[in-house]
């Protein structure tokens, strides 16, 4: 969906310029985000930490609901991928879009191969998978690219100097592609699991983590969404909300772009169930223990270290009512200044749950957004609703809150002001959003 944001935007301008915005507004907030680890092994963790019972509540409802809409918006778009083996089959070409019973059909065969790896415990294991996935949309950018050029310099197109545009078309234009760009940077959920899985966590191995990830993105996004929005010149002036529906099926090469997508969105999955699954998992837990009698009490004291109540249980750790995590332990502030001792965390996992409470919840929530993507059009309906609200929120507002809550005092000035500057200023793009779309859904 990045061409039509830039396309909205001004391609060659504003586009590209609020894409570089937005990824150092993000690579800060994940910087900032692992900092605050020493309150917590997980986002809802640190979010009860900064702002209580309310905030872990509300923390996690809104994590749900961007990972179930995320996980719908991919499998919309994982179905546009397949539209052309669809529309094959069926031997006519679906009108208006990918939808149609023979798609779905496929999608959820797609979706049943890979439920298998939403039950997996641990992200480690899915390095692989990622590994794969980054090559997979490397070849996707570089078709991409490689066919905007080629239509760009044919001579039965408009000169592209009549296409290029340098600012947004109308304040609209604006709103609707502004989120996309958001969303597209939102895994601020995944940042603390991931980290607690790293080896010798130091301040300054941490921050490249952070910047490189964010770059190696931007990249790929610059690159997809740059040129895909000047394959409109190529398609009368117009950029679909899936830029691969601009690409004839019997395009040979953008068909290998397609499986590399289709490779990218299917493996994406399980990143998506399961912090999702992890949350309901300990939802279910905490009410496991709470009607079978336990109380369990857990604080940090003043050295940041973790205190735990003493259970004579063969479950020698159960979830912090108040922190949603099992245990931590070793753990230090990332301050640099311990680079020969790696900080090990004990994530909750679901490891001392039910393996069939486990499978139950991961497919459930699943299939419950595959379901959603089955009745919806286009993908970028999806977008627009969560870069309006949740996204903001979890990308920008309960990171930096938590921060300037938990840390803010012992860090440098300069880091402060910079935190304050990006929560105020995405806190009223939250609201302008959240207007837009409320009115132009009414």
């Amino acid at each position: 969906s990045l061409p039509l944001a830039f396309s909205q935007l001004g391609n060659v301008l504003l586009g590209p310029l609020f894409l570089i915005a937005v990824a150092m507004s993000i690579e800060f907030t994940i910087h900032v985000l692992m900092k605050t680890s020493t309150h917590g092994a997980s986002f809802e963790a640190v979010a009860s930490a900064a702002f209580g019972r309310c905030g872990k509540t509300l923390t996690s409802i809104m994590l749900l609901v961007v990972l179930f809409f995320v996980t719908a918006g991919y499998a919309i778009s994982l179905r546009d991928v397949i539209k052309p083996v669809a529309d094959h089959i069926q031997g006519y070409e679906t009108p208006g879009g990918s939808r149609s019973t023979v798609s779905n059909l496929i999608l959820a065969g797609i979706l049943l191969l890979v439920t298998p790896l939403t039950t997996l415990q641990s992200y480690t294991a899915l390095k692989h998978a990622s590994f794969l996935s980054m090559v997979a949309i490397l070849v996707l950018s570089l078709c991409v690219v490689y066919r905007t050029v080629e239509c760009n310099l044919s001579a039965s197109v408009p000169p592209l100097s009549q296409y290029v545009r340098f600012v947004p078309a109308d304040f609209n234009a604006m709103m609707n592609a502004l989120p996309v760009l958001i969303s597209a940077y939102i895994c601020h959920f995944n940042v603390l699991p991931v980290y607690a899985e790293l080896q010798n966590p130091t301040e300054c191995r941490a921050r490249y983590l952070s910047r490189s990830t964010v770059v190696v993105a931007s990249i790929f996004y610059m690159s997809i969404g740059l040129f895909g929005s000047l394959h409109g010149n190529c398609t009368g002036g117009t950029v679909n909300g899936n830029i691969l529906l601009d690409f004839d099926d019997e395009d040979k090469l953008l068909m290998v772009g397609r499986v590399c997508l289709g490779i990218t969105i299917t493996l994406s999955f399980p990143l998506l169930v399961i912090p999702a699954r992890d949350i309901l998992s300990r939802w279910i837990s905490a009410v496991t223990c709470s009607r079978g009698g336990w109380r369990v009490g857990a604080s940090y004291k003043d050295d940041d270290t973790l205190e735990e109540s003493l259970l004579e249980s063969e479950q020698s750790v159960f979830e912090s009512d108040e922190l949603g995590i099992s245990s931590v332990e070793n753990v230090n502030a990332i301050n640099g200044n311990n680079s020969t001792n790696s900080t090990k965390h004990h994530v909750y996992n679901g490891e001392n749950d039910n393996c069939t409470t486990i499978i139950i919840v991961a497919v459930t929530f699943f299939w419950s957004s595959g379901f959603v993507a089955f009745l919806v059009e286009n993908v970028d309906v999806i977008w627009v609703f969560l870069g309006s609200l949740t996204s903001v929120a979890i990308g920008f507002m309960i990171p930096l809150g938590s921060y300037l809550v938990l840390c803010g005092e012992g860090e440098t000035k300069q880091t402060r002001i910079w935190a304050w500057f990006l929560l105020v200023l995405y806190g009223v793009g939250m609201i302008v959003f959240m207007c837009h779309s409320l009115r132009s859904w009414f």
